[in-house]
């Protein structure tokens, strides 16, 4: 059973030797390796081009700069083998990965093939490295049916919606692949991915193994701030919504992917794109810069009713909080009170011992 994997590269040149080198050894060798360069300007191309020399498993695909989106789409296309994987160009893999893949793909048969993850983080214990911990290492061992997958990653979120730490069966994602747009998509491109893999699959299994890891703190999820211009280019990934809006009007779809194609993926990313405007973007300010920005990507009608639930969302957390307020400020009062009288009732004891005192003396 031949495993291709593919590896999208966009100038990780510290990190990518350590990459290769994690593929390149893996103790399973029916192996190919399509890297692609997506437009490098660092040293990238030509740590490639140098083992390319001296690995014969390994293929090498320049291109133009056009985003994670489109280039694991490339990769797909070029892939012969019977299962894709896909690594980062600053992550890695287990030596015995693919070894592990391709013995769970023979015994299951499965359309996907989810593995473990290991977060690399100076700070095991953080935040960040704990909720990721526990969204990629998930404790169910199988699905069956699309509409199951559907379910448990779109609605009741219990299953991740990554790319990075599965193995696909090569046919199920040249097929999701046709349906879906070469568009630019710089945040929730594996939302956008899943929601057609998981469509066209039928069974999912757990690979009870932490085989990927992933270097935390190297990517754009990371950064803290954006500009509006990066703010825009995120909001792309509604694009890829009409994709999968398109794919779902088909008169054979069930009404799990219509449901998941129609409300829950335009509500989820019209709350993260409110996030990012909330919490990161750098000039909160310029309300008509964002505003029409949202309403040119999602639609201005639905741009509406986001804002105003998230203004009704705002005046009752605003209200329970002036309610706490005064809980607290009627609570201060009572124990002033309460204090009050503990201090005259200390005044009268101190005083009656006083005169206890001199009465005996």
């Amino acid at each position: 059973m031949k495993l291709s994997i593919i590896i999208p590269i966009y100038n990780v040149e510290p990190f990518l030797r350590a990459t290769l080198d994690s593929v390149v050894g893996q103790t399973y060798q029916d192996i190919e390796v399509i890297c692609i360069n997506d437009g490098s300007t660092d040293r990238s191309l030509q740590i490639l081009e140098e083992y390319q020399s001296r690995e014969r498993r390994m293929k090498v695909v320049s291109q133009q700069n056009a985003g994670l989106y489109a280039t694991r789409q490339v990769g797909i296309r070029n892939a012969t083998g019977e299962y894709i994987l896909f690594l980062d160009g600053d992550d890695w893999l287990d030596v015995d990965a693919c070894e592990k893949i391709a013995e769970k793909a023979a015994a299951t048969h499965a359309d996907i093939i989810q593995y473990g993850l290991q977060v690399e983080n100076s700070n095991p214990n953080s935040e960040e490295t704990l909720w990721f911990d526990a969204w990629f290492n998930v404790p169910t061992d199988s699905i069956d049916g699309s509409d199951e997958m559907l379910r448990l990653c779109y609605v009741e979120r219990t299953i991740p919606w990554n790319i990075a730490t599965k193995a696909i069966r090569t046919e199920i994602a040249r097929e999701a692949i046709e349906y879906q747009e070469n568009l630019r998509i710089n945040q929730l491109e594996d939302f956008v991915s899943c929601f057609f893999l998981f469509s066209l699959s039928r069974k999912w299994v757990r690979l009870d193994a932490r085989l990927y890891h992933y270097r935390y703190g190297t990517g754009m999820s990371t950064k803290s701030k954006m500009d509006i211009s990066a703010f825009e280019r995120n909001l792309q990934y509604f694009k890829g919504l009409q994709s999968a809006q398109i794919f779902a009007s088909r008169h054979h779809a069930t009404l799990m992917e219509k449901d998941i194609a129609n409300r829950v993926m335009p509500e989820y990313m019209m709350e993260d794109a409110l996030h990012f405007v909330l919490h990161r973007l750098d000039s909160f300010a310029d309300s008509r810069a964002w505003s029409g920005a949202l309403a040119e990507a999602a639609g201005a009608e639905r741009t509406v009713e986001a804002l105003a639930a998230q203004v009704v969302n705002d005046q009752q957390a605003l209200a329970g909080l002036r309610a706490s307020e005064q809980r607290m400020v009627a609570k201060r009062a009572k124990y002033q009170r309460l204090f009050g009288i503990m201090c005259v009732v200390s005044a009268v004891l101190l005083a009656a011992c006083l005169l206890i005192l001199v009465v005996l003396l």
